[in-house]
């Protein structure tokens, strides 16, 4: 069941095992490892062939990065990546430990959104994010990050 599938190559190497993929099938709880191997393919895609085909530059973050937002804060998470240089940043998102939803950071576009199969808003999500955005600024570029116009919004 440990026998490794397949390996990431970027900035967080990361494995996937054959029991990782079992965590797909049927009724099973996904596990962590999974959303963030699929965040670093996200991730990987996004440096390296985003400019030559028009796909767009993307950042994922993983599913420890919005826990850890809410709770204390983040400093330094993207110390050798500006976020700014990309058009999405993906955030996965776990309500209660027991169900999965996304946050997407549309910086091309000037919107975050959070999305919600289960049709549950979360306005306290979107308002991390964008505050998230505002210290990331300050803290790599030591200027303020507009975000007035963005359209923040809840989908089902």
């Amino acid at each position: 069941m440990n026998e490794v599938l397949s390996h990431t190559c970027g900035r967080d190497r990361k494995i996937m095992t054959r029991r990782d993929i079992h965590t797909l099938c049927g009724h099973n709880w996904r596990n962590d490892e999974v959303i963030n191997f699929y965040m670093n393919l996200l991730t990987d895609r996004g440096e390296k062939k985003s400019k030559s085909n028009g796909l767009p530059t993307v950042y994922a973050m993983n599913t420890f990065f919005l826990p850890r937002l809410m709770q204390t804060g983040i400093k330094r998470w993207t110390h050798k990546v500006d976020i700014f240089t990309r058009d999405i940043l993906p955030v996965p998102v776990h309500v209660g430990g027991v169900h999965c939803c996304m946050a997407i950071i549309h910086l091309k576009n000037r919107a975050i959104k959070y999305y919600d199969s289960m049709g549950i808003p979360n306005s306290n999500v979107l308002k991390a994010l964008e505050q998230y955005l505002k210290d990331e600024s300050m803290d790599k570029r030591k200027q303020p990050f507009d975000t007035s116009q963005f359209i923040m919004e809840n989908i089902w």
